[in-house]
């Protein structure tokens, strides 16, 4: 019975679960295309943020271990990672709170959902996170070749006059 009124409810909407199945297709890549377009025309007025928070999380993987950040805006809680744990910030040395205090304060001022630094220091900035099986986008930037591993889904697109920054949607 549920079944059928589902489909009774997609009927409706859409006219058929054909029509549905286009609909939420179509929205995937519009959506996927807005994110592009506007993570790339918003790039100019984070620029200096997000330079500021690669340098502070290469100095704290560098000095600490640390390689992540990851915020939960609506709860409030953040935590630092490493090696896919989760780090106590009165575990690291005073001048390393004051670099976490810091990027936590970046990462809410432009409203990031998590930061990582990967192989080769390759920084990643997830702007808009769709959970397990949403999209993701938001900036990668690099130094030495792209970071990006072999068989990734994501898609990455060169921000225009900004060498080794990409805007990333997966």
């Amino acid at each position: 019975m549920k079944a059928a009124i589902g489909s009774n409810v997609v009927n409706v909407v859409f006219g058929s679960p054909i029509t549905a199945l286009a609909a939420g297709i179509f929205s995937l890549v519009v959506g996927c295309g807005n994110d592009v377009q506007s993570l790339t025309q918003d790039f100019s007025k984070h620029k200096d943020r997000l330079n500021e928070l690669k340098v502070v999380m290469l100095s704290l993987k560098k000095s600490s271990g640390i390689t992540g950040y990851v915020t939960q805006m609506g709860d409030k809680k953040d935590f630092l990672v490493s090696g896919g744990n989760t780090v106590p910030v009165n575990s690291l040395s005073s001048e390393n709170v004051s670099k976490a205090g810091r990027l936590k304060e970046i990462v809410h001022e432009i409203k990031v959902s998590n930061v990582h630094v990967l192989d080769r220091d390759a920084l990643w900035v997830v702007m808009a996170s769709g959970g397990v099986l949403g999209t993701d986008a938001g900036y990668t930037s690099y130094d030495s070749s792209p970071p990006f591993p072999s068989g990734d889904k994501a898609k990455y697109f060169p921000i225009p006059g900004e060498a080794g920054w990409y805007v990333f949607v997966r």
